[in-house]
């Protein structure tokens, strides 16, 4: 679980990043942020997924779009607080790097 776990956010910190980068953020402090929102919600939402998984199967999904939801909007709410950033707004960045971030996750693990 811990590997599951550590592959996730080393994937998702990649992602998002480049993601962000590519919207142009580049300050250091900002993408310092970005790693530590992503710190606190992806091993969450990693983690209980992968426990409804087991437990819950049915609700998979459902726990997939509520938890993927809440990491976006927590990390929207920490990218309002704490970014300097400000050509393109802090709700916009969490939701097109967590959409790409999702996407990429749902590839990889379609074709593993």
């Amino acid at each position: 679980m811990i590997r599951t776990l550590l592959i996730c956010l080393g994937l998702t910190l990649v992602t998002e990043l480049a993601v962000l980068v590519l919207l142009g953020v580049r300050d250091k402090k900002d993408l310092q942020v970005i790693c530590c929102a992503n710190i606190i919600t992806n091993p969450i939402v990693v983690y209980v997924t992968e426990m409804v998984g087991i437990f819950y199967p049915a609700y998979f999904w459902f726990a997939v779009a509520v938890l993927e939801v809440a990491a976006a909007y927590t990390e929207g709410l920490i990218f309002q607080k704490f970014l300097r950033f400000d050509k393109v707004g802090p709700w916009a960045l969490s939701i097109v790097a967590n959409v790409v971030s999702f996407e990429l996750g749902f590839v990889i693990s379609y074709f593993s």
